[in-house]
């Protein structure tokens, strides 16, 4: 179930940032330097507060996910940086193979130890 979830996420658009769920959003832990995100201006340490000006706590995040993170879609990142917040423009595009890998790689290893750690 796992592996068909992530095989899906193969045909989303990619920023170029890796991160991690934090309470206000997304805080941007990687800027990949081959990525959109670097020239459009996302750093280190910047929380993506809404996607296309809708926040992770509205009822339609999800569509609105869904529908904005395609490859060639431009989408709007509100980032929270310094107690200001601003608005990025990045063009996505398709995930680079090896980034896939090592994503889905590390996805399956942390769920692997949680279902193990039970028996």
């Amino acid at each position: 179930m796992c592996l068909d979830h992530m095989a899906k996420m193969n045909e989303a658009g990619w920023s170029g940032v890796d991160g991690k769920m934090v309470e206000n959003g997304y805080k941007v832990t990687k800027v990949f330097a081959d990525g959109p995100a670097k020239p459009a201006g996302i750093k280190v340490g910047d929380v993506m507060t809404k996607i296309n000006g809708t926040s992770k706590d509205d009822a339609s995040f999800q569509q609105v996910y869904m529908e904005a993170m395609k490859p060639g879609n431009t989408v709007t990142f509100t980032v929270a940086r310094s107690g200001h917040e601003k608005e990025i423009k990045v063009k996505l595009v398709a995930m680079p193979e090896d980034v896939f890998v090592t994503m889905v790689g590390r996805h399956m290893l942390d769920h692997a130890e949680t279902q193990t750690a039970g028996k």
